[in-house]
């Protein structure tokens, strides 16, 4: 039992000094952390007063805590060490047994040792790059930018007039995007809508055949006939994509492709397209037509 004594003692010194960490990281709010003791920190520590900290502010990180720690922690190496060193020294003196003699100049030898250790170990980081020591978690904020390959911008030109899918003709919008005569007042009437909501809702819509060839090309491994070839992403066949037919629009909400489901002008499009015929592709928020396709 007491040779193990003295390291259930570290053990309760290191749970006791590392438990805050685990309340840290429970914090939600901006308050301060009050330390159950207060900790010993540098001159320049803008927390530090009187050469104690006695609390943590979350926001500056769980990493300002850390890096306290691990200054700590040597101190507690040096501190531990000259402790076991006085106890395998009162070992050796007091006792007449070799066997003692030999115990208590092992536990020295075992101090001085794992204090080396912890000291290489801080050395080595140091003389490697000092940021090794540095625990701050900043992560900057990650930008992602996702391109439309195959979204449609805008409209230009004559329409096409008569298409495959659209015996009434091809005909201009109010926003010159091209749509299918059979539902150009529906689309006129819902952009107007969604125009005096102060929703501004532009894009386009048409696509030819022979550009829908070339994306078949690209996404089908170059097949533009069958029509159960594997595409990635699903592509219809030319002549057959509501694209070709201006029954399908690529939107955009105040001149930018409506990307999230928390868009603006996506929620509005999602509580008030199908009252007039129109309805999303799940895996394209920009995508939007008369089957959902």
């Amino acid at each position: 039992m007491k040779k193990i004594l003295p390291y259930i003692l570290i053990l309760i010194v290191l749970v006791g000094l590392f438990s805050p960490v685990f309340k840290i990281q429970q914090l939600q709010a901006a308050a301060d952390y009050q330390l159950l003791a207060p900790l010993p920190c540098p001159p320049e520590d803008p927390d530090c007063g009187g050469g104690e900290k006695t609390f943590i502010n979350p926001e500056a990180g769980l990493g300002s805590y850390l890096n306290l720690m691990i200054r700590i922690f040597i101190g507690l190496c040096a501190v531990l060490a000259v402790v076991m060193i006085v106890v395998g020294g009162l070992e050796y003196m007091t006792s007449e047994l070799v066997s003692s003699k030999e115990a208590g100049k092992e536990r020295i030898r075992g101090a001085l040792l794992g204090l080396l250790i912890a000291l290489s170990a801080y050395a080595l980081l140091f003389t490697i790059n000092p940021d090794l020591l540095n625990s701050d978690i900043k992560l900057p904020d990650a930008t992602v930018q996702v391109t439309l390959a195959e979204a449609i911008s805008s409209d230009a030109g004559v329409p096409p007039g008569v298409t495959t899918g659209c015996a009434a003709g091809i005909v201009k919008t109010q926003i010159s995007m091209f749509a299918c005569k059979d539902i150009v007042n529906n689309v006129n009437t819902m952009l107007n809508v969604a125009k005096n909501a102060g929703i501004n809702i532009t894009g386009g819509g048409y696509r030819s055949v022979e550009q829908q060839k070339q994306l078949r090309i690209k996404n089908c491994k170059g097949d533009v006939t069958n029509a159960s070839a594997p595409c990635n992403p699903e592509t219809a066949l030319p002549g057959q994509s509501n694209h070709n037919n201006g029954k399908a629009f690529d939107l955009k909400c105040d001149g930018t492709f409506i990307q999230t489901s928390d868009n603006k002008c996506f929620v509005w499009l999602k509580a008030n397209a199908s009252t007039y015929g129109l309805f999303n592709l799940p895996s394209e928020p920009w995508h939007w037509s008369t089957d959902g396709r």
